[in-house]
């Protein structure tokens, strides 16, 4: 019996030490990859703000998604960057080294994000959401229309639904446990990736290796993911349910921006229906739909590109120039 249960022991502590050496060497990798993009944290009448920059010309306000950062907004927009744009992206509440105010909501995320662009001197720029980052994205244009140039909202269903949802969160203490530990975390997706991709990837759908590389891309930029325990578990269980239980403070219908919603018809994070009746109560909203792809919008994330910047160059075609201070 004793024998046995050394055995035991030792086959766990063999696996375990088999799994950490690499989780060392990806976590170091990553918190230096932080450190190198050099990001600033500066002070606003909103509270202190996060935020990268990269590029000159016109101004894109780069907003990250769930478990992200100004690194994963910088990497989101990596293909729209050039010489002809500025991409700003920030740190959303809780997330690095932007704070998370006591009662925060995304009303009071979007005038941090006014707030921030007047720090930058920008008058007016083009913002870009991914997933979770729509709602303040949202928020901004309702309540900041003057700030917002065009609203561009990729893989996010603002609800709320026509339709009934059911809609199952991890316990609190559960969400806090994986966010808040960079090993247990990136275990989850490496040991358990056929899992964990599941919020990205639609069932059933075959990966290549291109699609391979942009899932792995997608988890390393949610890496370390200790620093962004805080905003994770808010997105988690505040930021996506914040229509249903606020429907008031989404007046859809009043926006005034132009603005184009992006999505995947089998994305397993955000459900069609729902994306369609956004689109329906956003004024002349524009819609660029693909039949497959998922969150990521694997195999399609060229056309994906070439909307956003067409869609960029006509919100922008009359605009004076943005930056005057």
């Amino acid at each position: 019996m004793l024998f046995a249960t050394l055995a035991v022991a030792l086959v766990l502590i063999t696996g375990l030490v088999a799994w950490y050496l690499p989780y060392r060497r990806d976590i170091r990798a990553a918190y230096q990859r932080l450190e190198e993009l050099e990001s600033r944290l500066v002070e606003t009448p909103c509270g202190a703000v996060e935020y990268a920059e990269r590029g000159d010309g016109q101004p894109l306000l780069l907003i990250h998604g769930n478990g992200g950062g100004f690194d994963q907004g910088l990497a989101l927009g990596a293909d729209l960057l050039g010489e002809a744009y500025r991409g700003i992206a920030p740190s959303r509440f809780g997330y690095l080294r932007s704070p998370l105010p006591d009662s925060a909501d995304q009303p009071m995320q979007a005038d941090a994000f006014a707030c921030l662009l007047d720090e930058l001197g920008v008058d007016r720029a083009v913002v870009i959401a991914w997933s979770a980052g729509g709602m303040s994205a949202a928020q901004l244009a309702l309540r900041h229309p003057e700030r917002v140039a065009g609203l561009v909202l990729v893989s996010t269903g603002i609800a709320p639904s026509d339709a009934e949802q059911d809609v199952w969160l991890p316990p609190a203490a559960a969400l806090r446990t994986v966010f808040g530990s960079d090993f247990i975390y990136w275990l989850s997706t490496k040991a358990f990736r056929s899992l964990t991709q599941r919020m990205f990837v639609p069932r059933g759908y075959q990966l290549d290796a291109a699609d391979e590389a942009v899932v792995a891309d997608a988890f390393r930029t949610t890496l370390p993911i200790a620093p962004r325990a805080q905003g994770a578990v808010f997105d988690t269980l505040e930021t996506i349910t914040e229509p249903e239980r606020e429907p008031s403070r989404y007046p859809l219908e009043t926006l005034t921006v132009p603005t184009l919603v992006v999505t995947a018809e089998d994305d397993p994070s955000v459900r069609h229906d729902q994306v369609l009746t956004m689109v329906d109560r956003i004024p002349d909203a524009q819609l660029l739909s693909i039949p497959t792809g998922g969150h990521l919008m694997l195999g399609h994330r060229g056309i994906v590109t070439d909307s956003i910047r067409a869609f960029i160059e006509d919100a922008v075609r009359d605009e004076q120039p943005m930056v005057t201070h």
